[in-house]
């Protein structure tokens, strides 16, 4: 199985519920980004709103009809050692550029090829080496006593690329692999204020200087980085030392990576894990510079379809009669042109109408979805009382508990029983995406097995819903994209630790977003 984890600073538990005071429309909407992907990906569906992303890792230059090679001009100085270059176009406005920093501080020939790459996205870009006579070589430049200069080196790039404003519009991001990304540590740490978003890609976490993260004068530049599985032991280390400079981050992990997985050629290279956090990194660097907006995040479905239906149906779950409602596109799916489904399953609530308008956002794609009506109440009748919703959930969700956890996992299986014998819809391609209490479900059908193709985790509860003690082997199926709140306490420290060693254990495939 295939597992991803997205975590946010600053960001807590419920942050996709609209009317709770921790709703983070920034977080909602990069978790809905992520997991349109994810979907797309798995069903081969086009993915929406973020349609200028690749399919595939290999497939960068060229994507776009805008920007192809034939307009890019270069140009090339240099500076005691350093080597700066950019690729820019004449015949476009002026647009941000992104600074390259390759994984061992030359100009080789893989930064090269990316450096074409983000240009065909509709980037300038400049590539630097960060060696000079005083720091001749990455040895020089390594670890924590020489972070300042190896900060200072980019700082110095930095500064020739705004000298060149006939071509930039003073946006400035920063992408780092390898060494270069331990370089994009190092200038969060010194020099903070001098680019809008940066990227570091696989970095050494353990030897960056984690602990000189201070809280500057002036607001720090939003920053992603791209964790491997490797480094996991220190990721929290590096979260609390950039909480406490303000600094607004977001990690992407994914299962079985190692250092330098982003590098094609390179002995780690990992393929699917390289285009994901390519995807991932690209969404985070154009909200960051506002060139694409992101409509994931708004309370409302995007736009009205007029072919849109909702159906009230009912479904069984072993000697009960379940409400629930299917809602899809009657003009893109068919009996003869069947679609995935989306399977929603909802927060502790009950099955209310933020659940209902997700399943109108997913059937706008092009998606069959379907309730998975937890406690049974008409569709949009919850409880409104803590203790009721308390109550409901006890017998669902308890640590360790096999029984519950299993409970949990057959209630939403009854729903995606269900939506597999209707018409329009590809029973071998369904989805299912948790909120909160449901999200904590999702992680039930993941870790008992259940055939689910690609499953999400919006903020729910990594506690452990299935007691491996005693388990030899395990399969889970399909891939676990688990979206994660920075200070939620439910998705922290030993919960965390616990949850995530799991799932690599049993070879999971995953993603996280935090």
């Amino acid at each position: 199985a295939d597992w991803e984890l997205m975590r946010f600073s600053g960001v807590e538990h419920g942050f996709s519920e609209w009317e709770s005071g921790a709703y983070n429309p920034r977080a909602e909407g990069r978790g809905f980004a992520a997991t349109t992907d994810v979907y797309a990906k798995e069903f081969g569906m086009m993915t929406a709103n973020i349609g200028f992303l690749p399919a595939t890792a290999r497939e960068f230059v060229n994507v776009t009809e805008a920007y192809g090679l034939g307009d890019l001009e270069t140009v090339i100085e240099t500076d005691d050692m350093m080597e700066f270059t950019m690729m820019y176009s004449e015949s476009v406005a002026k647009r941000p550029t992104l600074l390259l920093l390759s994984m061992d501080g030359s100009n080789d020939a893989h930064v090269v090829r990316e450096a074409q790459r983000f240009f065909t996205l509709g980037y300038n870009v400049a590539t630097t080496t960060l060696f000079s006579s005083g720091f001749p070589d990455q040895a020089s430049l390594s670890g924590s006593a020489n972070s300042a200069h190896l900060a200072g080196q980019v700082n110095k790039a930095v500064s020739w690329v705004k000298s060149k404003m006939m071509f930039v519009d003073g946006q400035v991001g920063l992408v780092g692999w390898g060494f270069g990304a331990n370089a994009v540590l190092a200038t969060a740490v010194h020099h903070p204020d001098i680019f809008n978003a940066a990227v570091a890609y696989t970095p050494d976490i353990a030897s960056t200087a984690l602990a000189n993260f201070t809280a500057g004068q002036t607001k720090p530049g939003s920053l992603w980085i791209g964790v491997d599985w490797d480094q996991f032991p220190h990721l929290h280390a590096l979260e609390a030392n950039m909480d406490a400079a303000e600094i607004e981050w977001e990690i992407s992990m994914s299962a079985g990576t190692k250092m330098h997985f982003m590098v094609d050629g390179h002995a780690n290279y990992h393929m699917e894990a390289a285009r994901v956090a390519m995807v991932r990194s690209l969404s985070f660097i154009s909200d960051t510079f506002g060139i694409t907006a992101n409509a994931m995040g708004t309370h409302e479905p995007n736009r009205t379809i007029a072919s849109l239906t909702e159906q009230a149906v009912t479904y069984p779950f072993r000697d009960e009669t379940v409400p629930g409602l299917v809602v899809h596109d009657a003009a893109q799916a068919t009996p003869q042109n069947k679609k995935p489904a989306v399977v929603i399953v909802p927060a502790w609530a009950g099955y209310d109408r933020y659940a209902v308008l997700r399943q109108n956002y997913f059937a706008q794609m092009g998606y069959v979805t379907m309730s998975a009506n937890i406690y049974g109440l008409a569709i949009e009748e919850t409880y409104a009382d803590f203790g009721e919703r308390i109550a409901a959930m006890a017998p669902y969700r308890e640590a360790n508990n096999d029984e519950k956890s299993l409970l949990f996992a057959d209630k939403i299986m009854a729903a995606v029983d269900y939506v597999k014998t209707l018409p329009e819809v590809d029973a071998e391609n369904v989805a299912v995406i948790g909120f909160c209490f449901g999200g904590t479900g999702v992680y039930n059908t993941f870790r008992n097995e259940k055939d689910i193709q690609a499953s999400v985790s919006m903020h729910g509860n990594m506690m452990t819903t299935r007691d491996f003690t005693n388990v030899a082997s395990a399969d889970m199926k399909g891939k676990l994209l688990m979206v994660s709140g920075g200070v939620d306490d439910g998705e922290e420290g030993e919960s965390l630790a616990s949850h995530l060693n799991d799932l690599s254990k049993y070879g999971a495939d995953w993603e996280l977003m935090r």
